[in-house]
Parts: structure tokens; C-alpha cells; sequence
């Protein structure tokens, strides 16, 4: 886990701090958002110190850092938490779609009816743009689970501020079909609030949000303490069951030989 700064093209210096930590066995780089100041070491190698502003700016970096990787660290135990539940229940295994590839992926998407180059390079540009938004509001997420409902109503507010409410409709289409497609099965897709609205901006559709990993964490946490809750929750969480059918369980419905629960219901309505 280190500090680093990178040149621009023209060989300036870019006017943030990056920092370098490991996940699993990759090596990441994140832009922490936290601008260097003063007068960077004459050497230039970011190990050899600066003026004092210079090394004030590097200690709010690597506090910034540190930060960075404790949450990185808690929320990739709650993703594969997840992944293990949703893998156990769909046998796919859960991949993480990167922001940046939005255009390929959505190019790439298997069709029916192939669709024309005209509207391909639509989507690029529309992809292109949020892209772009993302990289100056929130430079940190890197995958489409990262982007959070601020994110896209922020997004969402600056392009009705530059394009006709047509152009604001479809970029608000496109980008709810491409997240629900490409996002993880259970993670929330920040667009679905702004499609199918109404004139007077009332939704016509009420969505169902699953809970988040961060959310679901929360839970289980807030419970633990409860001998009685808890274990309802947990098998809820883990089964996808109804409050109902969960409060009907019996011993004889476990199975733990085969980690199996057996329920036996109707559905009506």
C-alpha cells in the first residue's frame, strides 16, 4: 500500500493523489480525491520528501488511503457473502461489469435482430458521456454496482439541464436496460427510479429494491444479538423465502445432512 502521482501527457504533474494497494492478488490504483499542494521532492520520486505544504497534503493522502482500503476490505467480505448466496442459487458465477465498458458490452449484446450501426453509435456517445460524468463526480467506482442513486440522479439532473426531455427519456432508457442487464442479480440498479414516469414526475411502476450488501450487513448486525430474529432473518436471507412460509418451518423441514429446507406451500392471488 503506497502513494503515487502521475504526469499528464504534456509531462505535468495530474493534480491528485493515487493510491496503490493489492486485492487478492491484483495491484489497483484509485484516484483518492485529495489534491496535492506545495512543492513536489526535486527528485521527483514521490518516496523522497517535498516542502512542509507538500508533506501535508501526503499525510492527508495516505489517511485518505487507509480509509480506502478498510472499506474496500468490509465491503468485499459482504460481496462474497453475496456471490457464494447468489452462485448457490443461480450456479453462475457473478461478474463485476467495469463502467468503462459499458459501450463494448452493450455492442456485444447478444440480439435477435441485429441492431443498426446508426443507433450503436448513439448508445457509444450516450455511454461515452456518462462515462465521463462519472469520472469527475465519482472517480472511485469503478463498476456499475459502485454507482449510487445520487450518482445518477445527479446525472440525470445535468442532462435535462442540456438536452431536450425526448434525448433525457431515452438516455434514461438505455442506461436502466444496460444496468439491469449488466448488473450483479440482487444489487439495485440506481436508474430504474427514472423511467416510466408521469407528466407530473410521479412514477407509474413502484420497484422493489433488494436490499444492498452493505444494507443486508446492516441487518444481520443490527439482529445478532436476538436469538429469536436472527436465525429467521439469516434463512430469509439466504433462501429467498416468504415471511410467512419462514415462520412455518418445523425441524422436520431441515435437512442437515444435504443443507436442504423443504417447504411445501400454495401461492394464491
Amino acid at each position: 500500500m503506497g502513494l503515487m502521482l502521475k504526469q499528464q501527457r504534456d509531462g505535468t504533474l495530474r493534480p491528485h493523489w493515487y493510491g496503490v494497494y493489492t486485492e487478492g492478488e491484483k495491484r489497483k490504483v484509485v484516484n483518492l480525491d485529495v489534491k496535492w499542494k506545495g512543492t513536489p521532492p526535486a527528485s521527483g520520486r514521490v518516496g523522497d520528501a517535498g516542502d512542509p505544504v507538500f508533506e501535508r497534503s501526503r499525510e492527508k493522502a495516505e489517511e485518505a488511503l487507509a480509509v480506502f482500503v478498510e472499506d474496500a476490505g468490509r465491503k468485499g467480505r459482504v460481496e462474497n457473502l453475496t456471490e457464494r448466496l447468489i452462485e448457490s442459487k443461480t450456479g453462475r458465477h457473478v461478474e463485476y461489469a467495469a463502467i468503462a465498458d459499458l459501450p463494448a458490452r452493450w455492442r456485444n449484446l447478444g440480439r435477435e435482430t441485429a441492431a443498426g450501426e446508426a443507433y450503436l453509435k448513439g448508445c457509444d456517445a450516450a455511454f461515452k458521456r456518462f462515462i465521463a460524468f462519472m469520472e469527475t463526480r465519482n472517480p472511485a467506482a469503478g463498476k456499475l454496482y459502485e454507482v449510487r442513486p445520487e450518482d445518477a440522479a445527479a446525472y440525470m439532473a445535468a442532462l435535462q439541464a442540456s438536452f431536450a426531455r425526448k434525448t433525457v427519456r431515452d438516455n434514461a432508457k438505455l442506461l436502466n436496460k444496460s444496468f439491469e442487464r449488466f448488473l450483479p442479480v440482487g444489487a439495485a440498479n440506481p436508474f430504474a427510479g427514472f423511467v416510466g414516469r408521469r407528466a407530473n414526475g410521479e412514477s407509474e411502476t413502484i420497484h422493489r429494491k433488494p436490499f444492498t450488501p452493505e444494507e443486508l450487513q446492516a441487518l444481520w448486525h443490527a439482529a445478532r444479538d436476538d436469538d429469536f430474529m436472527y436465525p429467521l432473518i439469516v434463512a430469509a436471507a439466504c433462501s429467498g423465502m416468504r415471511r410467512g412460509d419462514i415462520c412455518r418451518l418445523k425441524w422436520r423441514d431441515v435437512d442437515f445432512r444435504e443443507n436442504m429446507l423443504a417447504v411445501k406451500t400454495s401461492k394464491t392471488g
